[in-house]
């Protein structure tokens, strides 16, 4: 059965490669049947926001490219469609929506869900049915370390998120020696966090806290308060948007000084929306018109973060 499918799904994979570049011929090219796709993104429940970014980019994609008469195979343009349902922030619906995309809605191929719990059950659907699935917001390698051979990852994986923040740590004066690392208990950040428990040392620091916490947790002040205790010098957290808001904003409630103040340089939220990275002096704090990054930079963002990572440098208590 696989094999007699390995055709189409070269023949799929071409489609895919096209919709980059588009082709090329000295003839006018035709139009074609419309090429479906579909994705089963979180328009409700607690990761709405994040999949209604995922929907955004998918739509502005699709747009794109059908302002330009479609994807371009052996010289026929064919129109795309995407096809969406909403999986509630649920990896079980999700997995039973992506096959009644491809049942019943006829999908050719399927655009991942956000997050790697979704992607996970949702690449186990794609591949019972030979259809190709290309994901961007799935980034756990446990998705990767199962043989799937109709599962396409076009995102760095979660091991190396935060290795970026370190790097860039390593370079300040003085240099942070500590680290305490929160995290959410789903298995994409338990991945990011154990990274930089494994990375760290490399660059001379150490992680002295450690904590996990349920993701879509809406109260973490008592984390942030434990990981005072340690008088980390950096505080390091992987899980999603809602949560690394919530822990910054109770890191902030903590400060009851003027050197306790949390500056933030957020990346664009129309680009990265939820990529979060704050630095803070453990002396006192410059206006915030003077705080920089410690490095040329070439984008806003250290390392390949996407998701919503925060790395805060933390100043010294005070009581």
């Amino acid at each position: 059965m696989r094999g007699a499918r390995f055709g189409p799904l070269t023949a799929g994979l071409a489609i895919l490669l096209a919709a980059c570049g588009g082709g090329s011929s000295a003839n006018s090219p035709t139009t074609g049947s419309t090429i479906v796709f579909g994705a089963a993104v979180s328009l409700t429940g607690a990761q709405a926001k994040e999949g209604g970014l995922t929907k955004q980019g998918y739509d502005l994609w699709l747009d794109w490219i059908n302002a330009r008469g479609g994807i371009v195979v052996n010289n026929v343009k064919h129109p795309v469609a995407i096809k969406y349902e909403d999986d509630q922030s649920n990896a079980n619906i999700s997995a039973t929506l992506v096959q009644k995309l491809i049942t019943d809605e006829k999908a050719n191929f399927i655009l991942g869900p956000y997050g790697s719990a979704a992607t996970a059950s949702d690449a186990i659907v794609v591949e019972r049915n030979s259809i190709p699935m290309v994901e961007a917001n799935g980034a756990a390698q446990s998705i990767f370390s199962k043989g799937y051979k109709f599962t396409f990852g076009v995102l760095s994986p979660a091991n190396k998120y935060l290795t970026g923040v370190i790097d860039m740590a390593a370079t300040l004066s003085p240099k942070p020696t500590t680290i305490a690392m929160l995290t959410a208990n789903d298995n994409f950040s338990v991945e990011v966090a154990k990274a930089v428990e494994d990375y760290a040392p490399s660059k001379g620091m150490q992680v002295v806290f450690t904590k996990q916490y349920p993701a879509a947790a809406p109260d973490v002040s008592g984390l942030i308060s434990q990981a005072k205790q340690k008088n980390p010098d950096i505080v390091m957290n992987s899980g999603h948007l809602a949560e690394s808001i919530a822990i910054n904003k109770a890191a902030k409630q903590l400060g009851t000084s003027r050197r306790s103040t949390f500056p933030s340089r957020n990346t664009s939220r129309r680009t990265r929306p939820s990529s979060v990275a704050t630095r803070i002096p453990t002396t006192t704090l410059p206006s915030r018109r003077r705080l920089a990054w410690p490095s040329k930079r070439r984008s806003r963002t250290p390392g390949p973060s996407i998701r919503a990572r925060s790395a805060t440098r933390w100043p010294a208590w005070t009581s």
